[in-house]
């Protein structure tokens, strides 16, 4: 029997009475990836946020590594799971990159106390993995959108997460750009890291992702092995578009 990683148990937010997800169900087992796709407004962010213990579902219950999420400390919680979203892309851009990492440590804006040698140790051996280490003194805001993606990734690495969230994450991205990122984040996953991908982007789905879950009106569509679900059909029906899909080299490409 294989270890859950994420058990999603019939949640649902709502907010005026309004249903922003509604009996959303779903698991992860340890060292499966998963891609949520869907268009904007299908409840793909909030669905982040509950992943991520930003906020609570208003029903249902998630459990992370067979703890509820209800009433434990989120910052335990926070440890296990890295969060790359869109609010990220607002940070402070006048601080040097090595303290944008460092920063993941506290989940700060900044660094606002010293560092212990073992955080340094980290920050370092972070960068180098993801071949940044030469822009550690740069100014955050003088960095390539590529470049910045990077930094702010290894800002969710600094606890060694067993999960990592990603929202949109090639965003502003150009086509050279946008390949040579989705080949990290290949190379993240097979140090063993459990991936969660929110995109509307169908040529973002790595080949190491096996489980696509295609979210709608802030339900859910289907579910299920990545194979099997990326059709022409079920795009059609969940990004409103009617394209051909292409395989190649693991990635699926839309051909309009």
């Amino acid at each position: 029997m294989q270890n859950i990683s994420i058990n999603v148990k019939n949640i649902s937010v709502i907010r005026d009475k309004n249903y922003l997800l509604k009996n959303i169900s779903f698991k992860i087992n340890q060292g499966e990836n998963l891609a949520i796709i869907g268009r904007n407004g299908s409840g793909k962010s909030f669905l982040l946020k509950v992943l991520s213990t930003s906020i609570y579902p208003s029903l249902g219950e998630v459990e992370i590594f067979g703890q509820n999420t209800v009433g434990m400390n989120i910052w335990d919680f926070r440890k296990k799971i890295g969060l790359v979203n869109n609010d990220l892309e607002y940070y402070n851009r006048n601080i040097i990159v090595r303290e944008v990492v460092g920063s993941g440590f506290f989940s700060s804006i900044g660094i606002w106390e010293n560092l212990e040698p073992w955080q340094n140790d980290k920050i370092d051996e972070i960068m180098e993995f993801f071949h940044i280490k030469n822009l550690e003194n740069r100014i955050f805001e003088t960095l390539s959108c590529g470049e910045m993606k990077k930094i702010l990734i290894a800002r969710a690495m600094v606890f060694s997460p067993k999960i990592l969230i990603l929202d949109e994450p090639c965003n502003g991205l150009d086509l050279a750009s946008k390949r040579e990122f989705l080949y990290e984040l290949e190379n993240l996953i097979k140090t063993g890291i459990n991936l969660v991908l929110v995109t509307h982007s169908i040529d973002e789905i790595l080949p190491s992702i096996e489980k696509i879950i295609f979210l709608k009106n802030g339900e859910i569509y289907k579910s299920g092995d990545k194979d099997d679900l990326m059709n022409r059909e079920n795009l059609k029906n969940v990004l409103d578009i009617d394209i051909f899909i292409n395989k190649k080299s693991g990635f699926f490409y839309p051909e309009f």
